[in-house]
Parts: C-alpha cells; sequence; structure tokens
C-alpha cells in the first residue's frame, strides 16, 4: 500500500484540498472554508478581527514548517507578535516543551494558523491542556492573509 499523501491544491471556487489523493487512487476531498470551519473548529474572520482590535496582548502563533512560511510569507497584524513553532498533524511536542518561554501570558489571546486549519487545531488542543485561557484556530494562511485589519 502507498501512503497517501495531501494534495494541498487550490482547485475550483478557492477550495482548498486537504485529503489524500495516492498515485492509485487519484481521488481527492476538497473542503471550503466553511467546511473546514465546522470540521476543524475554526474561528471566523469577524471574531479574528475583534479579538486583534480588542486585544492589543493577542499573540498570532504560525504552526507551519519552515518552507511553507518561505513560501507563501507570514501573516501580520499592526504590533501584535508574530511566533513561530512546527506542528504536525500528529505532533505538538515542540509546541509542548517551548509554549512557556514562547507564549508566557496564558491570559493573553492566542490565534493560531497553518495551512488549512488541521495543524492549528491540534495547536489548539495542545495550548489549551497546558492552560492557555483563549486560544483561536483561525484556520489556514491563505485563509486570513488578505485580511484588511
Amino acid at each position: 500500500t502507498r501512503q497517501q499523501k495531501p494534495c494541498r491544491q487550490k482547485h475550483s471556487q478557492g477550495k482548498l484540498c486537504l485529503y489524500p489523493t495516492t498515485s492509485t487512487t487519484r481521488s481527492t476531498v476538497i473542503m471550503s472554508y466553511q467546511e473546514r470551519t465546522e470540521q476543524f473548529g475554526l474561528t471566523s474572520k469577524d471574531e479574528l478581527k475583534d479579538v486583534l482590535q480588542k486585544h492589543a496582548n493577542a499573540v498570532l502563533l504560525d504552526v507551519r514548517q519552515a518552507k511553507e512560511i518561505e513560501e507563501s510569507g507570514k501573516f501580520t497584524a499592526g504590533d501584535h507578535p508574530w511566533v513561530h513553532v512546527p506542528v504536525m498533524p500528529t505532533d505538538s511536542e515542540e509546541l509542548k516543551s517551548t509554549c512557556a518561554k514562547v507564549l508566557p501570558d496564558k491570559e493573553a489571546p492566542v490565534i493560531v494558523y497553518c495551512k488549512s486549519g488541521r495543524r492549528a487545531s491540534v495547536a489548539k488542543s495542545t495550548l489549551e491542556e497546558q492552560g492557555y485561557k483563549t486560544v483561536l484556530n483561525v484556520g489556514g494562511y491563505d485563509d486570513i492573509a488578505d485580511l484588511k485589519l
């Protein structure tokens, strides 16, 4: 059996293909922002804007791999700090071991994003287990990169 790998390409209507395609099946699952919102519990763009406007101490946490950030850039919002700790869909150990150092204020809202929301969902759960009070999964970089803040 071949291992399935995510396609991660944008297809019709701006939907992002997240789920497996293999050379033998060639099947893909394309999920819209709304579908990912439901599956991964994404925070709405309006709520993101509200948190950024009302909480000067909110932190942006990018959990993508360094290569992904090099390819597409990073999301910034005013003076809000940007932090990078890579997370894998099945492994958040690096985040668990460094969160106290890179995110010292457990009361400050943490806004987590990745490519699609899947790894951000893992990071959100990890941070909540570590006692962070407000953690928002806002989905993928492409979902929020064009926000006018």
